[in-house]
């Protein structure tokens, strides 16, 4: 193991340390920045037809509402007008409808507004409100939660997840407790780290989002580690390296390592960035942020994950060399 290997070793353990720690501490603070999610949202709709609409396009009936609104001192957040659908060929008619926006109003408040405004509308006796007899006008207030993604986020969260145990799994089974042992440390470090950068960047989040980017990170990192252990496998069972020690080996293969795991990783980015880029403005932040999570995986396979496990390695082959077993060598050799 080279003085370099391992002075960006420790840089990488420190900086990591440094990042969990503060992400926690900001965690506890602030939580994640939900700027990004709106909370539950309140909406009066007015409603009403052509006749209203040619006698002043709805300037009374505007009036009347911002009027009722101002009474129960609200503020609306937004207002819009638009043509109402045919509820059978869903094509535009001569109806119009009239939202106004409310952040976390008191329902009360709302509703006696929406009072307000039909009793002003109802006293059609007036000069004003002549032009609304016999027409059809209605309000109503809707309560709006803008939950986006929240189903297929936790989905999605749990299904990576799923994956990235069932390769730690697979990796302990097929390449050995060592291979296991620095698979959990990377995921875990992987893990923990873009979820403190996350709450250290104050980066937008909705829904599940964070747990989304851990599981990336999770599944990132078990695949790439992958990628590493084949190479492992490979110079251990291979002739040419069966007279050298266990650490020479596994610098050996992580050199040759390297490529693939830079490839992978700069596949996986270039997919995430295209998707983020080509997306609506509601899944490119959802989307861009997740090239945390891969940049992340990347530097954890390449400077963290090979420290665990070659130590771990060595342990096991002086034990096994103890009880008398075989280990990487031997087994080349045999195989000639």
């Amino acid at each position: 193991m080279s003085d370099l290997k391992k002075k960006l070793f420790i840089v990488f353990v420190a900086l990591s340390a440094a990042i969990v720690i503060a992400g926690i501490v900001l965690y506890c603070l602030l939580g994640f920045n939900r700027s990004a999610e709106r909370p539950e949202s309140y909406t009066v709709e007015v409603s009403y037809d052509v006749i209203v609409d040619l006698a002043d396009g709805g300037a009374a009936i505007e009036k009347a509402c911002e009027d009722s609104f101002a009474a129960q001192g609200l503020k609306y957040l937004s207002k819009t007008k638009s043509p109402m659908l045919d509820e059978d060929s869903l094509v535009e008619n001569s109806d119009h409808l009239l939202t106004y926006t409310f952040a976390s109003a008191p329902r009360e408040k709302l509703a006696a507004a929406a009072d307000a405004v039909r009793a002003a509308i109802a006293s059609s006796g007036s000069a004003e409100n002549a032009a609304y007899d016999g027409t059809n006008v209605s309000v109503s207030v809707h309560s709006l939660a803008q939950e986006r993604f929240y189903d297929a986020a936790w989905r999605g969260a749990v299904a990576l997840a799923t994956g990235a145990v069932a390769a730690l799994i697979y990796l302990g089974i097929r390449y050995g407790l060592s291979a296991a042992a620095a698979g959990c440390a990377l995921t875990l470090d992987s893990v923990f780290c873009t979820l403190g950068l996350y709450a250290i960047a104050r980066i937008p989040v909705y829904a599940y989002a964070p747990l989304v980017a851990a599981s990336v990170a999770a599944m990132a990192s078990a695949l790439l580690w992958m990628l590493v252990c084949i190479k492992y496998r490979a110079c251990f069972k291979s002739p040419e390296y069966a007279g050298l020690p266990v650490l020479d080996v596994t610098a050996r293969a992580e050199r040759e390592a390297l490529p693939w795991v830079l490839s992978a990783g700069g596949a996986l980015a270039a997919i995430v960035a295209i998707v983020g880029a080509v997306a609506a403005d509601g899944v490119m932040l959802f989307v861009l942020p997740l090239l945390i999570p891969v940049a992340v995986s990347v530097a954890g396979t390449l400077f963290f994950a090979p420290f665990v496990y070659a130590p771990v390695k060595k342990a096991l082959a002086r034990r096994a060399r103890k009880k008398g077993g075989y280990v990487g060598k031997k087994k080349a050799e045999n195989k000639e």
